[in-house]
């Protein structure tokens, strides 16, 4: 598991930091999609674990 805690604190970070640049709805969809899409960041990440 150690090994999986730099991989979600690098994921953290960078959906913090595309939140914060987020300026319109359609900038917070593009987002929602490509962290949390069926081919998104944290669906790959949870892929990994199972």
């Amino acid at each position: 598991m150690s090994a999986l805690q730099p991989q979600l604190d690098d994921l953290a970070q960078r959906l913090r930091a595309g939140a914060h640049a987020v300026t319109d709805i359609a900038a917070l969809e593009e987002l929602r999609v490509r962290f949390l899409g069926r081919s998104g960041e944290v669906t790959l990440v949870r892929r990994g674990i199972g």
